[in-house]
């Protein structure tokens, strides 16, 4: 097998789908998407993994909380989130998560205004998202959502994973 600093093009899919993807009318944490398997070494130690996100969903008051959890264990709700962006009062969500490693292929940092915004360069009042994910050994990743309101629907229209190698 091929060392990932020797493929090309950069960045690599390392998922992608199109839906919809129905999330469950019930109020827990539902995984819609994974666990997706982020492979071993893909990133380096400046690397970063993008996950982007296309939504539809009841346009109401109610919350629609999505969610991306890296070091998650198969599909449960466990690894360190990254997102816990709650929409309401809107019919579509386009999202990006970006988690960097910050200079050791342990050490991930990513936007504290993630958990709150939509937009993907603009300020934030908080600190930054931060982890100590080993992505020297294959890890993985889950994309979930959480209705405020059982009678809401939320689908996943599509995602994409994308690494991008630097070290």
């Amino acid at each position: 097998m091929a060392n990932w600093r020797d493929l090309k093009p950069n960045p690599r899919i390392i998922s992608t789908s199109a839906g919809p993807f129905l999330c469950p009318a019930n109020t827990s944490e539902n995984i819609l998407v994974g666990p997706i398997v982020v492979p071993a070494n893909c990133m380096g130690k400046y690397g970063e993994l993008r996950i982007e996100t296309l939504w539809d969903l009841t346009n109401n008051a109610n919350s629609k909380t999505f969610r991306v959890r890296f070091g998650a264990t198969g599909s449960g709700t466990g690894g360190s989130s990254y997102t816990a962006f709650s929409a309401a009062s809107k019919s579509t969500a386009s999202l990006c998560v970006i988690i960097r490693n910050k200079g050791a292929t342990n050490s991930q940092i990513g936007w504290e205004n993630a958990a709150t915004q939509a937009t993907l360069y603009t300020t934030g009042t908080g600190s930054n998202l931060t982890s100590a994910i080993d992505t020297t050994i294959a890890t993985e990743l889950n994309i979930s959502m959480t209705l405020g309101v059982n009678t809401d629907t939320v689908n996943l229209q599509w995602y994409r994973v994308l690494a991008y190698y630097a070290n």
